[in-house]
């Protein structure tokens, strides 16, 4: 008996507690309705049940710097399997595009989730700079539907062909073709070394143009590769298609006496072992380093543990396409900078 009743006591407590809370609820929802603040308080929950689901669901928070409060700039590294696609969302309402390739032959999904991203990003159907590093497939072969897609108003490529080269030969004949567009030929260094200013943000151009580098470790196409040096904000971003390790001695030759401490680099070739050499990192000196690599097993064993052991002994870190999704650097005019990624 005595039991039963110490049970009783305890379920009439629990109903008192509960009431007590109501009570609670009831006196604070009339307080803020008396002073005219429940309908801030109803917006706000609203708001947050709301949000987009590519805010809430795809969108997740990676290392940051800072709180993005000024200017920003946006590069993606939009996943397209094996290859090299990003667009760069420029500080006054433009647009430049890097490459745009995936694979000897683009699947049906990869395009489809390139073109999807594309429309996502831009405003209208204008993209300012086009840039195909060099003529791979897996750079440049979903490019021709982009020039078809959309008005282009400033081109950069190699004017290269060799047997196999097709699919860049029709980018190449309708970039010329092209409406009202300037055509930059990348042929070499003299013609190569050149900036783009864009409201704050300078982007340098560099590549040994079309003599590029005969190797047998190294196609003569990925030692023409263009290398892009984005400052912005004071924070510096190398991006570098597919340069070989002759183009990485190149580079640091050619600019030798430059301010080379990079922040980001896009790390060249997916990550092979004949780039992104110890001298080469030792002299860029990044803190991050982003990998376009496809997170199925490739032909080509991309990235290889070389070349991530030689990042790691650099110790930068690092974020991969195949495992982190598109990648997208956000940096203000004030240096702050942010990683987020869509899966």
């Amino acid at each position: 008996m005595a039991g039963r009743r110490a049970k009783k006591k305890f379920s009439t407590s629990l109903i008192i507690i509960a009431v007590l809370i109501i009570l609670i609820l009831v006196a604070v929802i009339f307080i803020l309705y008396k002073t005219g603040k429940l309908d801030n308080v109803i917006s706000d929950i609203t708001a947050m049940l709301e949000k987009d689901d590519t805010e809430n669901k795809n969108i997740e928070r990676g290392d940051s710097y800072g709180t993005i409060d000024g200017t920003p700039i946006k590069i993606h590294f939009v996943y397209v399997g094996q290859g090299d696609a990003i667009v760069i969302e420029l500080p006054l309402g433009e647009y430049m595009l890097i490459d745009a390739g995936s694979g000897l032959s683009a699947s049906a999904d990869n395009k489809e989730r390139y073109y999807t991203y594309l429309e996502d990003v831009i405003e209208g159907d204008e993209i300012d700079y086009l840039v195909v590093t060099h003529p791979d497939s897996d750079h440049v072969n979903m490019m021709s539907q982009v020039v078809d897609d959309y008005e282009i108003k400033n081109f950069y490529f190699n004017d290269y062909y060799e047997d196999g080269s097709k699919t860049y030969r029709t980018f190449t004949d309708k970039a010329k073709a092209e409406e009202g567009a300037n055509l930059n030929i990348i042929d070499s260094p003299d013609s190569s070394t050149f900036d783009i200013t864009v409201g704050e943000c300078v982007l340098s151009f560099y590549s040994p143009g079309n003599d590029g580098f005969t190797s047998t470790e190294s196609k003569i196409k990925n030692g023409m590769s263009i290398m892009i040096l984005l400052q912005y904000g004071g924070r510096k971003l190398l991006l570098t298609g597919d340069a070989p390790e002759e183009e990485e001695e190149w580079f640091i030759a050619y600019t030798e006496g430059t301010d080379m401490d990079i922040d980001f680099l896009k790390v060249a070739h997916h990550g092979s072992r004949h780039s992104s050499t110890a001298e080469f990192l030792s002299y860029v000196s990044a803190e991050y380093a982003i990998i376009c690599v496809d997170e199925n097993d490739n032909n080509y064993g991309h990235p290889t543990e070389e070349a991530l052991s030689r990042l790691e002994d650099a110790n930068a870190k690092i974020y991969r396409t195949d495992t982190d999704g598109s990648i997208i650097l956000t940096i203000d005019d004030d240096g702050d900078y942010l990683f987020s990624f869509v899966k």
